[in-house]
This record gives C-alpha cells, structure tokens and sequence, in this order.
C-alpha cells in the first residue's frame, strides 16, 4: 500500500472536492481540494510529482479534466470566484489559459475535457448565468455558436460530438441533446422525459444517453434520434444520484440515495444490463450500504467505492459480491474514503480521504486470483 498527505505530511489541507482524475496513460493521478491546491501524484511511488495553488480566494477546486495528450490540465473553481484555468505540466504546471467569456465567472459545475474521434480536445464550461460554452482544447479558442442557450451543463460526450443540458429557464424537466458540428449546435428534446434529471451519462461509443431522474425511473435514449429505448424502475422513493456505463458498454451502473435525508445509510448501487434493462446485481454489504460514489475497473468485471462508514469496497459486478474493504491508513476512525477511482492500465485502486489524503492501493492485492485487471 502507497500512501501520501496527513498531518504534517504532504497532501491537500482540506476535503478533496473535485473527482480523482487519471491521465489515459495512467501515469498521472490529480487531486484538487476546498483550499484551493492541485496535486498530481505518481501512483507507482505514492509521492507528490507537482503541487500548486490554483485557485486562491475560492471555494475550491470543483473540477478537473486531463487533455488527451496528457500535457494540460483543466480545473474550475465554484461559486462566485469561479474560473477555469489551463495548467501546462510539462512547464512546472504553468498557468497555460485562463478561459473567460463575455457572459462573467465561471461557476462550480465547469471544467469538463474530452478527445474527440479526429483527436481534438474540447473543453466545455458552464458560467454563472447557466450559459455554456466550448473551447478548443489546443487553441484555447471559444468556439462560436449559433445557439446561446441558457441551462445546465450535464454531460459531453467521449468523442466530443454531443453535450445534454437540462433544466433551460422556466421548464425543470427538459433535456436537450445538442450537437457540435462546424461550430454550430443544433437541439433535440429527449423524449420520454417528464421529471428532473440528476445525473447523465454516455456510453463508450457515445451512440446512447443514460439519464437518472427524480420520478425513481433510468432511461436510456438513442442519441441520433433522442428516441427513449429502455426504462429502468427504481425502488419508491429513490432517487438516482449518479449512472456510469462500463467501459464495454455492456452494463449500467447506477447509484441512489432515499428522498428522506435521515435516511442516507439505505444508498444503494445497482449493476444493470445496458441492453435489456435487466438488474443484475445490488451491492450490499452486511454493514455498509452507504455509498457516496462508484466506479467501474477498466476490465468491467468489478466496481470501487467509497463508503460513508469510511472505507473504500470492491464489488464483483457480475453478482454483487464484495470481495475487498479498504480502510483509510492511520488510527480507527483517522478519516473517511469519498473519492475512488481505478487508473485506466487497471493497476491501482486510487482513495481520496476527507481529510485531504490520497493513497493507493495495487487492485491486484484485493483481487489476487485476478491477473488483468484493464
């Protein structure tokens, strides 16, 4: 096990707010908190490659994106200081762009980054107003759009070539999917929908659009024709907090809290099958069924997550079997797991800690009869 940041040890001074997020050549780990600081970790060593304030007088770093080419790094800070930044690490993560717009600060939901098929990055950003926009991740140039439309930025496709945004003004329950093409969008409504959405996801090919919505129900719509396909029922008073589809994009996970706060400790994840709707697996443990976020590992044969009792789980997607409970290092009760993710070569389990410490752990050591793991 690798470990790095505590008290008086090197690591974020507060909470980590924004996800882990991994270069795609898995070399790369960055972590960004509530004080402001970005930390990019090498996982093989456990240490600190670079650290650095980013974001000062702010609520925090709420989001971070990797460019294909793993040279940039994209952070969004939240709140009334919002902005996005651009970070060159192979310059000792100089500050490369700072993305404005005429529309004003940028606010906590921006800062997403993806590759398109042609190997173009873009990088869209929601403004304070709930105004999006989209920047050209090479030139840093905001792209100019025939449609300026209020809403809240969801989701970007992996490939670059969809955005769904939701709640325009006055309607809660519309979903528009939006097309990027020659600089122009172009909008169709989701079909099916009637209740608000709360999370949204494509699938690897970006041809399908999961979205979890407040009426307890997941709904998987055609991207080309915004035709609803599937309908998936959660349980009465459910609702969807986040969807993930694996990266085959042969199954569904999706992750549900009770509308009733006292009620946290009942979260559940469930494993579904993309194609038929069919449920394949919840994951429950005898002692925590609490789960604050979850992802696939690269092979799609097991899912991590983060526990409010603090520990940090491996499930086996295809029955639900929990196989491995990772504790944050330290004393009993020395801090709690939110934040988990797995690095794209499948190789290491990396745990955020409420205190601000990341540490890793090699999946190979929780699931030793397991030999690939991506």
């Amino acid at each position: 096990m690798l470990m790095s940041g505590s008290a008086g040890q090197p690591g974020h001074d507060s909470s980590i707010n924004a996800l882990i997020v991994i270069s795609a050549d898995s070399r790369w780990v960055a972590t960004g908190s509530k004080d402001g600081t970005i930390i990019v970790w090498d996982p093989e060593s456990g240490r600190i490659s670079q650290e650095w304030l980013a974001h000062p007088g702010s609520s925090g770093v709420y989001s971070l994106a990797f460019s294909v080419d793993n040279r940039y790094l994209v952070s969004a800070s939240g709140c009334c200081s919002g902005t996005v930044e651009v970070w060159d690490l192979h310059h000792n993560a100089s500050k490369a762009e700072a993305l404005v717009d005429q529309y004003g600060k940028l606010d906590w939901r921006s800062g997403r980054c993806v590759c398109s098929a042609n190997k173009q990055t873009l990088i869209a950003a929601e403004t304070e107003g709930s105004h999006w926009h989209i920047w050209d991740g090479f030139t840093f140039q905001r792209l100019r759009l025939d449609n300026k439309w209020e809403g809240k930025l969801e989701a970007l496709s992996s490939d670059g070539r969809w955005i769904v945004t939701s709640d325009p003004p006055g309607d809660s329950s519309q979903y528009l999917l939006w097309s990027v093409a020659g600089g122009q969008l172009y909008s169709k409504q989701l079909r099916g929908h009637k209740s608000s959405v709360h999370a949204v996801a494509f699938n690897p090919r970006s041809t399908r659009v999961v979205t979890g919505h407040s009426d307890c129900t997941i709904r998987i719509c055609e991207v080309e024709t915004g035709t609803e396909l599937l309908l998936m029922q959660e349980e009465k008073g459910m609702w969807i907090q986040a969807v993930a589809y694996s990266p085959d994009g042969n199954l569904l996970l999706s992750r549900s809290t009770p509308f009733q706060e006292d009620d946290h400790n009942l979260d559940t994840v469930k494993i579904w099958d993309a194609h038929s709707g069919t449920l394949l697996a919840r994951l429950d443990s005898l002692d925590d069924r609490a789960i604050l976020s979850a992802c696939f590992s690269p092979c799609g044969r097991y899912v991590a997550s983060a526990s409010r009792t603090g520990q940090a789980l491996v499930w086996r997607a295809r029955d639900g079997l929990c196989i491995a409970k990772v504790s944050a290092p330290g004393s009993e009760g020395s801090g709690r797991v939110e934040k988990v993710t797995v690095t794209p070569d499948g190789k290491w389990l990396c745990c955020g800690v409420d205190d601000g410490r990341v540490f890793f752990r090699r999946m190979c050591d929780l699931v030793p009869e397991e030999k690939e793991f991506a």
